[in-house]
């Protein structure tokens, strides 16, 4: 939905990955941390594969939104 904002910039790269639930906002600290884990080490190694293998040293523009744009883990 939100590629509309971006796609006649340049190409758009949304890989899957493991999102939090909301129940998971209200977890304790520590075991939220576990699930956030997660979902980063997706996205994580999602952009090291675009950037090895599609982007060819051109600009990125990376934008979150929902989670990727409110979630920060301390890592």
């Amino acid at each position: 939905m939100e590629k509309g904002i971006y796609e006649k910039m340049g190409d758009i790269y949304a890989p899957y990955y493991q999102q939090m639930s909301l129940a998971a906002y209200q977890l304790p600290e520590e075991r939220r941390q576990k699930y956030g884990k997660k979902a980063y080490k997706d996205v994580r190694d999602a952009f090291k594969t675009i950037l090895a293998t599609e982007n060819k040293d051109r600009p990125i523009i990376l934008a979150g939104f929902s989670q990727g744009a409110k979630w920060r883990l301390n890592y």
